[in-house]
């Protein structure tokens, strides 16, 4: 080896880690966007429902009623019901679960909704979960199961049952002003 190979040998190494750790922010920065997106959708999602449910009365189509308000989302039929829709965006899969709940001081009946997402390709599009429920009241987790789109730990529980328990890997978190 000359004596010029070394120090032209160490700048391809730093070129190299330095080109790996632009990828690596450049992957990071796609993830961010792909879940700051996906609070953004859920922040819509839930606007739906409030004006869907907006006179009181139960709405047995609210699920997909809600989606039909979001034209961007393409609701995925095949694991769809009446009670629960399924849609994506290609970043993320969202999911809505009508609900009826009975008011604490009427003690009417009242419809009630749980929003999740979680990504379409863990890893790529986004690594967090998050769910939305008709109290307001939106949740991130870590996704430990690595839930992707609708091939991996799919379907998820509506309402996770580890959201508001103690040392679970769900946090509160706000959601964006409805745009």
């Amino acid at each position: 080896m000359t004596r010029a190979a070394g120090p032209l040998l160490l700048l391809l190494l730093v070129l190299v880690g330095a080109g790996l750790r632009l990828q690596e922010s450049a992957r990071s920065e796609h993830l961010r966007a792909g879940e700051a997106g996906a609070l953004a959708t859920l922040a819509d999602l839930q606007e739906a429902c409030r004006n869907l449910v907006r006179d009181g009365r139960p709405r047995p189509d609210l699920a997909g009623a809600a989606l039909a308000a979001l034209p961007a989302l393409r609701r995925l039929e095949g694991p769809s019901t009446d009670a629960i829709a399924y849609a994506t965006d290609d970043a993320y899969v969202f999911g809505i679960a009508s609900q009826t709940r009975r008011d604490e001081r009427s003690g009417h009946m009242q419809p009630g909704w749980i929003l999740r997402a979680w990504p379409a390709r863990f890893g790529i599009t986004g690594n967090r979960e998050f769910q939305v429920t008709d109290d307001g009241q939106a949740w991130e987790g870590q996704n430990r199961l690595g839930r992707s789109g609708t091939e991996y730990a799919f379907p998820p529980d509506f309402p996770d049952p580890e959201i508001g328990q103690p040392r679970t890997p769900w946090w509160p978190v706000d959601l964006p002003a409805h745009r």
